[in-house]
This record gives C-alpha cells, structure tokens and sequence, in this order.
C-alpha cells in the first residue's frame, strides 16, 4: 500500500488507514482515453489505406523508451503481416512503425533511449551504429516519412508517417507493412504517398491545419 501511495496510485483518507484512487490513475485513464479516442479517429483511414495499398497498416505511439502498437488493420492478402498486435511493445530504433516516432522526439530523448534500449540488431539491416542511427532519424524528420526494408523481420518492407496534433506536437505514427516480395521499389513510393496524406488527414483531425515547426511532446 505503501509503495502505491508513494506513486500516487492510491491516496489515504486524512490518516484513516481509508484509500481512494489517486490522481496518477486518474493521469493514466486520461493517457489511456486519449489513446483510445485517436484509434476511433484513425480506424477508417486505416482501413481505407488498407484497401488501397493491399497491405497491413499499424498505428503506433510513444511509450516510455519503446514504441507500442496500439491499433491495427489486417491485409485481405492470404500472406499478410502480422506479427504485432495492439498493445504489443516494439523498437524505436528499428522498423519506420517504430523510427518515425523516435525521429520526432528531440535528440536528448535519443539519447535516454539509446542508454536504456541500447541498439539490439534483429537483422542483418537493423541499424546499431548510433551516429548513423541520429543521421538517419534526421533525415526521416527533414523527409516527413519513414521507410524501412527488413530491420526487423526479414522479407518485411514497411513506410511510416508522423500524426501530429494542433499545437504541431508528435502524437503518434501511421505505417503500411507487408511482404518485401509484394512490396517492391515501385509500391514503396505509392505508399509513401498514401500513407502521407493518410497521416495529414488524421492530423487534421487531431487539428493539425498545416506546415509549422514541429514541435516534439515532453
């Protein structure tokens, strides 16, 4: 009880050995509400992108020093990917699901999650050189998009685009995923272009209303 009280998950009634919810439960439905009410605004667009492109397509959001998937809407495709569900932690590091928001965050976040994470290598393409990986990560923030070719599952190629609020504020990232023998170079730029505007929509939704300086969430 002790250690919920110092974590402001339970706070005691004026010394009556009595305990009510404390204001971090009440921080956290909040988190959970908020992710909750962008996955409903995203849905339909996933599923549109999804249609369109052929492919899986993934909404992912910071938590902590990983990413988390936190919806998903599956290819029609028989071979499909599907390996994260939703709720599923992933790499910032690696995949541009996971890239595309750490590119956002500020550099000195890198660095926090670089000293936690470290840079494990899930394939041969996974990057593990940490000047290169904070080159790479500026180049995606100077492009507005992430793409990623087997850094985390050989034979899956995958593009991501940042969702940003109204204040310009990462909130989350939108990625198509799938096979790397249906997804070639071709279909690589289609669904950058897809995946964009599908992103731009949801930003607008969240009341994003055009290019400003983006500013990254503390």
């Amino acid at each position: 009880m002790r250690t919920l009280v110092k974590y402001g998950l339970l706070q005691e009634n004026n010394g009556t050995a009595q305990y009510t919810l404390g204001l971090s439960v009440l921080k956290l439905g909040l988190l959970a509400q908020r992710n909750l009410n962008l996955a409903v605004l995203a849905r339909s667009i996933m599923k549109e992108l999804s249609l369109k492109t052929g492919e899986t397509v993934l909404l992912t959001v910071v938590h902590g020093t990983k990413g988390m998937v936190l919806e998903r809407v599956e290819s029609e495709e028989p071979i499909r990917y599907s390996l994260f569900q939703p709720g599923a932690a992933i790499p910032l590091h690696a995949g541009a699901s996971s890239k595309i928001l750490m590119a956002y965050l500020g550099e000195e976040d890198w660095e926090r999650i670089i000293a936690r994470e470290g840079l494990r290598r899930y394939t041969a393409s996974t990057i593990t050189q940490v000047r290169k990986l904070k080159a790479h990560l500026r180049d995606i923030r100077k492009k507005g998009y992430a793409v990623s070719d087997q850094e985390v599952d050989r034979d899956v190629r995958a593009v991501a685009a940042p969702i940003l609020n109204g204040a310009g504020e990462l909130v989350a990232g939108l990625s198509v995923a799938g096979p790397a023998y249906r997804i070639n170079l071709q279909k690589v730029d289609r669904m950058r272009s897809l995946v964009v505007k599908g992103a731009m929509k949801i930003s607008s939704m969240m009341g994003y209303n055009g290019p400003k300086p983006v500013r990254t969430r503390r």
